[in-house]
């Protein structure tokens, strides 16, 4: 291999680091940019490089340091204060990322790129009222570049504009009518759709394909069906849509489903320890858990309606810190620790404080926190043990009605097992064994609330969450509903509606075609009750 003579010493340091950096050795290419930064602090390029190569390696505090650095050289560098914005929002800073971020806003106003990555801030911060004036002037600058518009559709559907929202979403989709599968789907998720004004010729047209990327598409066919009351017709594009997804990802249904008993075997002797109340200056957690599409975000609504209480949203907080935690101890032992055996021996007294540290700023000087993750329902027992304080309600729901309100709800990236009607009704056997187990182990400390109680007996259901989460009842929380909250789950629609009973037994509309999934739940309920 020749060797280029002509390089200085900084341009052959540079190569070698890319090299590194290209094979993924990360921590050689750190070792060798971390010379020179040593050597001259005055690096910049340097300083940023040792920066990418920090938050690539997850060590947040030190690539902090290092963009400081490299800003305390170049104070207005746009792309300096993008990376330490991004870096404080992984590290939950959520003031310090809103005071930097109308700082970066200012800067560049001209240059659309960076704009939008200002206005993806104000969005993951669910700020969409921030990001709604970004996307506005983006679009009125770039009319014909579509990822503007999407974005700027989905903020006004966040917003509730639902009427802009399908305006600009008829746009995308007319520039793109053989691709925009996103747009699509969120265009037949922001209404009901009539007879006289539904997309059912387009999308019948756009579904006769088997490309993975029509996948959304055809959940958007199956949901107008439902609108029109077709559900024949709906079930087939349903499970069209769902035989084409499962058809293109790998789910290892054994490990799941182990995984989940494995929390079952390995907490019966879990020590939960005394309740506690919350420190002083400190917000007591409600933590809201259950299947997805139970009515977790009902309750979430009911009790952010509170004027003691702030909602955090879907916060993923917990389960990574409690990763971070499982993953240190298992190093610090040889890399030979079962990562369910190391979870009941961790320091969950450190492992709460993080939590609550993370939580403290996102408070905004409630009493109360809602995190309203659903799948924190695996940690049920780790999560009280780690925090004495907590309150939480596990959001049950008619098996069937969970199982199909999963079914035909397009998740994306995640809940792998919900694309078989058999895979899914038995992945909801292993979660009922799960918090069966929580609910023995736990006692009063978990309450379990019923989705049919919460949208028959509104009043007195969410009076008895209160009153188990110790706060003083509002009347007004029963007009939630009223209040413009921002939403960006798979319930965004719904949430600004009053309380509706019309999705209870939804299942029986399309009972004829789900028979594998009740046949399969009632030998998982069947097996359970025999225990």
């Amino acid at each position: 291999m020749s060797v280029n003579t002509n390089l200085n010493p900084a341009e052959e340091l540079t190569m070698q680091v890319k090299k590194y950096a290209n094979a993924g050795e990360y921590e050689k290419a750190l070792q060798l940019v971390q010379a020179v930064v040593h050597e001259n602090v005055e690096s910049v390029a340097m300083l940023h490089t040792a920066f990418q190569l920090t938050a690539r390696l997850n060590r947040l505090d030190l690539a902090l340091n290092y963009v400081d650095r490299a800003l305390a050289q170049a104070p207005e560098q746009p792309v300096f204060l993008l990376n330490k914005i991004q870096t404080l929002l992984r590290l939950k800073r959520r003031e310090e990322v809103l005071e930097l971020t109308e700082r970066a806003g200012k800067l560049l106003t001209d240059n659309a790129k960076y704009q939008h990555a200002i206005s993806k801030i104000y969005t993951q911060l669910d700020m969409p009222a921030k990001a709604l004036p970004v996307l506005e002037e983006l679009v009125k600058n770039n009319p014909d570049e579509t990822d503007y518009r999407y974005d700027l559709a989905l903020c006004q559907f966040f917003l509730n504009d639902t009427k802009a929202a399908e305006k600009n979403l008829d746009k995308v989709i007319a520039a793109n009518p053989e691709g925009a599968p996103a747009a699509i789907h969120v265009r037949s998720a922001l209404r009901k759709q009539t007879k006289k004004n539904n997309h059912i010729e387009f999308l019948t047209e756009r579904t006769k394909s088997d490309d993975i990327k029509d996948v959304p598409v055809w959940f958007a066919l199956a949901k107008e069906y439902e609108d029109l009351g077709e559900f024949d017709e709906s079930f087939k594009a349903l499970e069209a849509g769902n035989k084409l997804k499962r058809s293109k990802i790998q789910y290892d249904e054994k490990a799941e489903l182990s995984a989940l008993q494995s929390l079952v075997d390995s907490s019966k002797d879990l020590k939960i320890g005394a309740k506690k109340a919350a420190k002083k200056g400190e917000p007591t957690p409600v933590f809201i858990v259950g299947m997805p599409r139970t009515g977790t975000t009902l309750l979430e609504n009911l009790l952010s309606s509170h004027s003691k209480v702030k909602s955090m949203g879907e916060l993923p907080d917990f389960p990574r810190f409690l990763a971070d935690a499982i993953d240190a101890d298992i190093a610090a032992a040889g890399g030979n620790l079962p990562r369910t055996v190391a979870a009941q021996n961790l320091d969950f007294k450190a492992l709460g404080e993080r939590y609550m540290k993370s939580v403290q700023e996102l408070a905004d000087g409630h009493d109360y926190v809602v995190d309203k993750l659903p799948f924190n329902f695996l940690y049920c027992g780790l999560i009280q043990k780690a925090l004495p304080h907590a309150k939480i309600i596990h959001v049950q729901r008619d098996a069937m009605d969970t199982c199909f309100a999963i079914y035909k709800t397009f998740f994306n990236q995640v809940y792998a097992y919900s694309y078989d009607q058999e895979e899914l009704a038995r992945y909801y056997g292993a979660y009922q064994r799960l918090m069966q187990h929580w609910h023995k182990l736990m006692g009063k400390r978990l309450i379990a609330v019923r989705y049919e109680d919460l949208v028959k007996e509104t009043e007195s259901s969410a009076q008895t969450v209160f009153e188990y989460c110790g706060i003083d009842w509002e009347p007004e929380v029963m007009e939630f509903y009223s209040k413009k909250t921002p939403s960006s789950t798979a319930s965004a629609a719904q949430v600004r509606l009053p309380v509706y009973t019309s999705s209870v037994d939804k299942w029986k509309k399309f009972k004829a075609h789900l028979e594998p999934m009740q046949a399969q739940l009632q030998k998982e309920l069947a097996e359970q009750s025999d225990k």
